[in-house]
Parts: structure tokens; C-alpha cells; sequence
């Protein structure tokens, strides 16, 4: 299986967005960085997943939704996250021209 990592630009315009300016992240820092948040991603598709699977109904094919990403924060005991996700809009799709 293919290592999954997140683009190394993302990981560096979030750190940079969240740490006073001056502060220094170590490479291998980076790395665990990346690497923590695609075992994150990976573990609540996995949970909104089988929530979409129970919640499908009569659909042929299941489709993870907000609310089952909310509910799978709630079931990992993120309920803050989930929360604060409650609380976002959704960002608009960038339709290419």
C-alpha cells in the first residue's frame, strides 16, 4: 500500500497560520505532523463510512455526509471539534475555468 501523505504546502500554511510568527517546526516534526493527520482523516472516513452504510436507506450506494462526519467526531469523543465543525460553512467548490 502507497504511504498517503497531505501535500507538504497544506501542512506548512497551517502551521504557519497557527504558531507565532518566529517559531520554527523541525522537518521530522513536519513528517509527524503529516503523518498523524492522515491516520486522523483515514479513522473518521472509516467511522462516517459505516455510518453512511447504516443510514443509507433504499440508495444503492452510500454517500458521506457533513452530518455523518459530525456524528463520527461525536463517537470518537470530539464533541468540541464536532462543535466547531457545526459551526463552519461549508467552503465553496472552486470550479475550474
Amino acid at each position: 500500500m502507497a504511504e498517503h501523505t497531505l501535500p507538504n504546502a497544506s501542512i506548512n500554511k497551517i502551521l504557519k497560520k497557527i504558531l507565532p510568527e518566529g517559531n520554527k517546526v523541525a522537518k521530522d516534526a513536519k513528517d509527524s505532523i503529516n503523518r498523524a493527520s492522515v491516520v486522523f482523516l483515514l479513522y473518521i472516513t472509516t467511522i462516517a463510512n459505516e455510518i453512511s452504510l447504516e443510514n443509507k436507506g433504499k440508495k444503492k450506494k452510500a454517500q458521506i455526509m457533513p452530518e455523518h462526519i459530525i456524528q463520527a467526531l461525536e463517537e470518537m469523543e470530539f464533541r468540541n471539534i464536532a462543535q466547531a465543525v457545526k459551526g463552519m460553512s461549508p467552503a465553496p467548490i472552486k470550479r475550474k475555468a
